[in-house]
C-alpha cells in the first residue's frame, strides 16, 4: 500500500533493528525518547512519545527488532543531527509521578547526505516487538577510525574524534555517556581501532569534522607500542596554527615544551567570559584541569582547558597516591617521554568576537610514549 500524503509528510511503516536508544526528555509535558533504527539499507531516527515512549523504556533493549506501523515522516529537510529541541535528560519515574499528580510534565564517501527522514511515533501508531533476523546497515561502507580523543562527559555527551584511513579527521556527534559500553566492553579507547557509521551532521554549528553517529561496532583492535609511535609521528601537524589557519576544527601536535599543568574550580557566571569559563547551569565537573605548552613553532599556548578523560584518570591516581608532588610528577612523566596533544574547538556561537580561532581551543587527547 502505498503512503497516505498528508501535509509535509507521510504515514509510513517501518521495520528495523534497534541500534541505539536515547536519553529520555520530556516534550511540551509529554514523555519522549528517540532511538535509531536500521534495516538492511537505511536507518531511521524514530521519536517514540508518551505511552510508546514507556513501552520502549520499560520493554525494548538494543538488538531488538520492532515493527512500527503508521508512524509519521516528515518529508521536508530534516535536521537529523539536530539537538534543536533535545532538553536535558529526566529520570522516567520523576515523569510519570508528576504525570499522575496531574501536573504537566568534508568529501568522505561514506557520508550519505540526504539519506534517511525523521519518524515520529505517537497516539495513531502501532509498535511491537517481533522474531526476525534483519542485517541492520548491511548495504553501508562502515568507517574504521584510530581514536585520538575520549573527553569526559559534559552534560550527558561525550566528545569522540579520530582519523579514519584516508587521513581524515572526523567528530561523530551526538554521543551519550551510557552508550559507551557494549557488554561492558568500551566502544572507544585512544589509539585504538573503532568500526563506525556515520551520516552527515545537519544540525546547527556544523564543523568540517562532524558527523552524525548512527552506530559502532566495537573495538577492532589496539594498537601497539610501535605503531602508536608511527601512527603519532606519521600525523603530527607541524603547529598549533596549521591546524586552526587551515579551516579545520581538529589536529595533533607534539609540544616542544610543557611549561605547566594545574587544576581550577570551575567558575559561575551568567555567559562564558574571555576565557570560556562555564556557568554553573553548563558546567558538568567541579574541576578542569588547564595546560600551558610550547608548540613546535615555537609559541607558547596559556591554561588551554584539558577534557581527555584517560588524563584526568591519570591526574586522580597520581593525586591519591603522591598528594603532596603529583604535579610535578605528572609534568616530568610528559616531559620524560614524548607526548602528543590531540587539539580542538568549540563550537562558534558564544558571542564573543575578539578569539583568534573563532572559537575556545582545548586539549581533547593526551597520548604518552615512551622515548
Amino acid at each position: 500500500m502505498p503512503p497516505r500524503q498528508r501535509l509535509k509528510g507521510y504515514f509510513v511503516d517501518f521495520t528495523g533493528k534497534v541500534l541505539r536508544i536515547l536519553p529520555l526528555r520530556e516534550v511540551s509535558g509529554e514523555i519522549v525518547v528517540d532511538a535509531i533504527l536500521a534495516d538492511e539499507h537505511e536507518y531511521k531516527r524514530i521519536s517514540f512519545w508518551g505511552e510508546h515512549a514507556e513501552f520502549v523504556l520499560r520493554d525494548v533493549r538494543v538488538g531488538d527488532v520492532l515493527k512500527i506501523k503508521n508512524a509519521y515522516e516528515f518529508s521536508g529537510v530534516d535536521a537529523v543531527g539536530s539537538e534543536l529541541s533535545s532538553p536535558a535528560p529526566v529520570s522516567l519515574s520523576s515523569l510519570l509521578a508528576e504525570k499522575r499528580k496531574g501536573s504537566d510534565v568534508s568529501g568522505v564517501s561514506d557520508v550519505r547526505i540526504g539519506a534517511v527522514r525523521r519518524l515520529k511515533v505517537s497516539t495513531y501508531s502501532h509498535v511491537e516487538k517481533i522474531v526476525a533476523e534483519v542485517k541492520a546497515l548491511s548495504s553501508w561502507k562502515p568507517v574504521d577510525i584510530t581514536v585520538l580523543a575520549v573527553a569526559r562527559p559534559e552534560k550527558g555527551k561525550v566528545c569522540v574524534a579520530g582519523i579514519d584511513d584516508a587521513g581524515n579527521w572526523l567528530r561523530p556527534q551526538s554521543i551519550y555517556e551510557g552508550e559507551m559500553l557494549s557488554e561492558g566492553k568500551p566502544r572507544f579507547k585512544n589509539l585504538c581501532v573503532s568500526r563506525i557509521y556515520v551520516d552527515a551532521w545537519r544540525g546547527r554549528r556544523a564543523r568540517k569534522e562532524d558527523r552524525f553517529f548512527v552506530h559502532c561496532d566495537g573495538i577492532l583492535r589496539e594498537l601497539n607500542e610501535e605503531e602508536r609511535r608511527e601512527f603519532l609521528e606519521k600525523h603530527a601537524d607541524p603547529s598549533v596554527e596549521a591546524v586552526f589557519k587551515s579551516g579545520r576544527t581538529l589536529g595533533l601536535i607534539k609540544p616542544r615544551r610543557i611549561l605547566r599543568i594545574h587544576e581550577e574550580r570551575a567558575t559561575k557566571g551568567d555567559r562564558r567570559g574571555k576565557r570560556g569559563e562555564m556557568s554553573e547551569r553548563e558546567r558538568s565537573h567541579e574541576e578542569y584541569i588547564h595546560i600551558s605548552f610550547q608548540d613546535a613553532s615555537g609559541r607558547i599556548y596559556r591554561k588551554w582547558s584539558c577534557r581527555c578523560s584517560d588524563f584526568y584518570k591519570l591526574w586522580d591516581e597520581m593525586r591519591a597516591k603522591h598528594r603532596w608532588t603529583y604535579k610535578w610528577r605528572i609534568r616530568r612523566m610528559l616531559r620524560k617521554n614524548i607526548t602528543y596533544f590531540a587539539i580542538g574547538l568549540t563550537h562558534t556561537d558564544y558571542g564573543v568576537e575578539d578569539l583568534e580561532f573563532g572559537a575556545y581551543p582545548m586539549i581533547v587527547g593526551v597520548h604518552i610514549v615512551k622515548k
